[in-house]
């Protein structure tokens, strides 16, 4: 048991992240492409409002109000540099030529299907760079919703992630094991041992530098510890989760949540 935790609590919240330097390489190549582009862009547009404004102007001083072709052609000019933007910030309709979903193309290994929530650069290349671990989450997901149904507790199918530095836990342990602890039969004695883990893993967890910026980790964490040693079995994959270097943040009847630390976030 003590060796399992010293392996959970060295890890956790840190996947393994095999494929971590070629993401994070064309990671840095998107934010540098996108930066690049968005000045450029920039330039372009304010250069044709200012030959707009010109224009305009040059009307104004003939005081006939008529429109020449000029004007036209520079305002289709700027709506299509106007439409350029927005296809980079993804709100044109053709998806397949935003930059996003370009560097989701370049990114996700072959077969790799992207997950919901993976909605910016930075979500794509941190779950890109661990696909077995992600899908092995989600296996560990689909083993939970199992256990939990027994006891008469619902939660979705639907999987989704969020990347994010500060984990918010919109669900407790202690709320989705509560049926399977209530029906346990417990000694003085155990119960004290189950207590005295959870206090044990809750120090050591102040030792791990990126969890231990998190209260609400060393409290899950803590739980589970404790509903293990009682022997609740249900535990299981949600431990499995953490071992991964995953949290299950949230769940509902209709989805669960799991997040990670972001792939650019410091160890």
């Amino acid at each position: 048991m003590k060796a399992d935790w010293d392996q959970l609590l060295a890890g956790v919240l840190r996947p393994a992240r095999p494929a971590a330097a070629r993401c994070l390489r064309e990671h840095d190549d998107y934010r540098a492409a996108s930066a690049d582009r968005v000045q450029s862009r920039a330039r372009t547009l304010a250069e044709i409002e200012s030959r707009i404004g010109d224009a305009r102007a040059a009307v104004f001083a003939a005081g006939t109000g008529a429109v020449g072709a000029d004007m036209t052609a520079l305002e289709r000019e700027w709506l299509a540099a106007s439409r350029a933007i927005g296809a980079d910030r993804g709100l044109e309709s053709n998806r397949a030529e935003q930059p996003l979903e370009r560097f989701w193309a370049r990114v996700a290994p072959e077969g790799f299907v992207r997950r919901l929530g993976a909605d910016s650069a930075e979500a794509m290349a941190t779950l890109a760079s661990d696909p077995e671990g992600v899908e092995r989450a989600e296996r560990a997901v689909a083993e939970l919703r199992a256990a939990l149904s027994v006891r008469g507790v619902a939660i979705g199918a639907r999987v989704e992630w969020s990347v994010s530095s500060e984990l918010t836990f919109g669900v407790r342990a202690e709320e989705l094991f509560a049926a399977s602890l209530a029906e346990l039969v417990c000694d003085h004695g155990a119960t004290q041992a189950a207590h005295r883990l959870r206090r044990d893993v809750q120090q050591r967890l102040s030792a791990v530098r990126a969890p231990s910026r998190n209260s609400s980790v060393s409290r899950e964490l803590g739980f589970l510890a404790f509903a293990s040693a009682l022997g609740v079995a249900d535990v299981a994959p949600a431990l499995a989760i953490y071992r991964l270097g995953y949290a299950l943040t949230a769940a509902n009847d209709t989805a669960v949540v799991l997040t990670s630390l972001p792939l650019t976030a410091p160890v």
